[in-house]
């Protein structure tokens, strides 16, 4: 019984430590930059490679505000950034390995590919470069012994528990509804999940049709034409990505414009936000984008300081709910999600 006492005692201390320290680098992140104080004779190497050939503006914001938070802090740095398509991910992995031999300091990627999952656990055994994983606030098990030095972005289950939420709350838990998601990989996982948990404690009934679309305009548009033709009764289409939401619009305001289907966004882009002030989407969940951005420049601030014990193993930034009917606070929100992106 003692021992039992001292273990749960331990456990308790480290869990107030480990919100201690989420707590001061989430203060850090949302406060004013404070310029390294450490002198740096080389440049910190960082390669980023992003999926950010898409309609979301998400990655192209992350690297603007992560640049930015960088300068800020006069954190002198070169830069490889590779770039490709949703499911581009041979591309991908060849990317990864153009980046890996050119020996850099900092590896900023995301892994939402079984093949770059592998990859990178002989990344992270191996010790170099520091690997800062984006787009993902939930551990990898796998990873436990030789983590990250960060996982970052925003949860995509909570996302989508706040868009479930308010679609049951909209339609009634017996509603009649689809569900579009893009790769099957992590993404589509983890907002599926959080979706159907929401839909499971309401009693809802399972999706009348679902399809993978692998993100691609024909398959969302072709997935979008089978459910007008199949369940045009249906009351909502749960839309697990910005380029699923803005082709499943496009799609509907050409075949069936007088359709009272109600679409999501996911993520609150600039492309989200001018659908839902057009009447095409009615509700979308807003990440305050920057944050991840400035979040990753904060962790390399740490590491040049030498101050690893400072970077929580995860840190998630804001996300908001935002339907239709409170578009008014929508500047409000792009001030503080877009502080270092800029609002277009």
């Amino acid at each position: 019984m003692k021992y039992l006492l001292v273990c749960l005692l331990i456990a308790s201390f480290f869990a107030r430590a480990d919100a201690n320290e989420y707590n001061h680098f989430a203060q850090t992140v949302h406060a004013a930059p404070r310029a390294l104080t450490t002198a740096i004779t080389t440049p910190v190497h960082i390669a980023v490679i992003s999926p950010d050939q898409q309609s979301s503006d998400y990655w192209r914001r992350n690297l603007i505000s992560m640049t930015a938070r960088l300068d800020a802090l006069q954190i002198p740095y070169q830069l490889d950034h590779y770039s490709s398509q949703p499911g581009q991910e041979q591309l991908q992995e060849q990317q990864l390995a153009q980046a890996l031999k050119k020996t850099p300091d900092v590896l900023v990627i995301n892994i939402d590919s079984s093949q770059i999952i592998k990859l990178l656990g002989r990344v992270l055994y191996r010790g170099k470069p520091a690997v800062i994983i984006q787009n993902q606030t939930t551990e990898r098990n796998a990873w436990l012994t030789h983590p990250p030095l960060l996982y970052t972005g925003f949860d995509h289950m909570e996302g989508s528990r706040l868009l479930a939420e308010y679609l049951f709350d909209q339609h009634g838990n017996q509603a009649r509804y689809a569900v579009l998601y893009g790769t099957e990989g992590e993404v589509s996982r983890l907002r599926g999940e959080g979706f159907r948990q929401v839909a499971t404690r309401r009693h809802a009934p399972a999706p009348v049709m679902e399809y993978y679309t692998d993100n691609t305009p024909d398959k969302i548009s072709r997935a979008t034409h089978e459910i007008l033709d199949n369940a045009a009764d249906i009351d909502f289409i749960f839309c697990t990505t910005t380029d699923i939401a803005l082709t499943a619009a496009s799609t509907i305001q050409s075949v069936a414009p007088q359709t009272t289907i109600t679409l999501n966004g996911w993520g609150g882009g600039e492309a989200e936000l001018q659908a839902m002030a057009a009447g095409q989407l009615a509700v979308t969940v807003m990440r305050m984008n920057d944050d991840s951005g400035v979040s990753i420049a904060e962790a390399i601030k740490c590491v040049c300081e030498g101050r690893r014990e400072n970077i929580p193993a995860v840190f998630s930034g804001e996300i908001k709910l935002l339907p239709i009917s409170a578009l008014s606070q929508v500047d409000a929100f792009k001030h503080q999600a877009f502080r270092y992106s800029g609002i277009q």
